[in-house]
This record gives C-alpha cells, structure tokens and sequence, in this order.
C-alpha cells in the first residue's frame, strides 16, 4: 500500500498540498466511480439537474437515495459503528477504504507527522461531479474550503480534503489550480496546475486557495473529496457538528 513520507509531510507543510499518484487500486476506483454515477442518476432520474440544483455536488449519506435511517444508523453523523452500518447499505467497501487506507494517509498530515495519525473524524463526504460540455458552469473560483464556515472559531479548526481523481484530470475537464496559504489570493503568486491520472489524490489544508476549472470535454469528470479534523468542527449555534464527527480509530 501507498505510504506517506517524510518528504510528502513536509511539501504539505510548507505549501498546503500534496499528491500521491495513482494510490488507489483500480478496483477502488472502480468502486467509487460507480458511486459517483449511481448518485448522479438518481438525482437526474428525479428530475434534478446535477449543476443547478446540486451545484454538481452530492454528498452519498444526504442526497435522498437512502431511505430514511434506521433505529441502530441513527447516530450516523457522530458514531463509527452506526455510519459503518449506513455507508454499506448504499455501497459495501468504502467505509472499510475510508477507514482502513484514507485515513492512514490523512493524519500523517494533518498531524505533521508520520509518527502521528489520531485522533481523527471524519468531517464530510460528497462527490464533485462535472457534466460534459459544461465549461461555464462547472466552474469553481478561487476559495479556501475554511471560508465556507461562518463562525471564525470554526475557521481555524485545522481540516485536510483529500481529493480523489476518479477520471484523468487535466485543464480540458476540470482541474485543479493549487495557490498558495497566503492570507489573500494573488494571482501574481502563481499556482500548481493538477494533471493527474485517475486514483491520484490531491490532499489539501482547508486555509489553501484553489479553484477548479471547468469541463469542456465530452465526457463527466468525477471526483471524491473527503474532508477529515483532528477534532469534531461544533456549530456554536446549535452545539451540533456542522455536518458529520465521526470518530475513525
């Protein structure tokens, strides 16, 4: 299995990001491929269009293909046997990768070290889904996934996505465009354009600018991008998680 290294530590460090190519398995990717594309039909089979009204993203466990939770999934957002139990009913195996291999490689970094991985919760889920021939409207501008929080404190809570390519990416179908940790975006900081083949994985701090362009080409672009913190991300509002705290061991 893949690895991170003391080198992919310290480029994550340093400039927010790292990617490891091709760490998936074809099977994985088969897996979460066929996901993505079972999500995107059911929402288009109700009659929702992907981009207008998902913003050409599905979250698997909160797009409306799973029945309403059972008495022992209830506790799906917070308790690991419980999500376990849900995850598998839309697609066995993900928890186990999520679990098993994802979450071996996202600690190392978010920690900042090899030698540490946990605690670790799982924050989020969703897939990015681009339509072909949809260039000016699967577009996402510069952002850093911290400044999609309201409250400040939540901002500051140190979280890694992690990206997964599951087609070639490249700038025809909607790439990635990695900036820098600066305060404020400046394209005069240049910026890492992401061509990567399926299975690759980009792993990103929440305080990184990056975009993703658009697809001009005549095929869909999927991705998967779970989200992990070191510890649950609470609404203040509510004293809730904002959206899942699943502790991984």
């Amino acid at each position: 299995m893949t690895s991170i290294s003391e080198d992919d530590v310290q480029h994550y460090l340093e400039h927010g990001y790292c990617i490891l190519e091709k760490a998936l398995t074809a099977d994985e990717v088969d897996m979460l491929h066929g996901e993505a594309d079972e999500l995107a039909n059911y929402v288009t089979s109700e009659g929702f269009d992907l981009l207008h009204d998902f913003g050409g993203i599905l979250e698997p466990l909160e797009c409306g293909f799973l029945d309403a939770p059972t008495a022992d999934e209830r506790d799906y957002k917070t308790d690991l046997i419980a999500y376990i139990k849900r995850r598998d009913s839309l697609t066995p195996d993900v928890a186990q990768f999520m679990t098993s291999k994802l979450a071996r490689w996202a600690g190392p970094l978010l920690y900042g070290s090899v030698e540490q991985n946990s605690p670790l919760y799982l924050l989020n889920e969703q897939y990015i889904i681009k339509p072909p021939k949809t260039k000016s409207l699967s577009t996402f501008q510069w952002h850093r996934d911290s400044d999609y929080y309201q409250d400040a404190k939540c901002r500051k809570e140190p979280t890694i996505a992690c990206w997964i390519a599951l087609d070639d990416v490249d700038e025809h179908n909607g790439t990635l465009y990695l900036g820098t940790m600066a305060d404020k975006h400046s394209e005069a900081h240049g910026h890492h354009v992401v061509n990567i083949p399926a299975g690759s994985i980009v792993f990103m701090n929440c305080r990184l600018w990056h975009k993703s362009l658009g697809n001009e080409s005549s095929l869909f672009r999927r991705a998967f991008m779970p989200q992990f913190c070191k510890r649950p991300v609470i609404d203040p509002d509510t004293n809730l998680p904002v959206a899942m705290a699943i502790p991984f061991e």
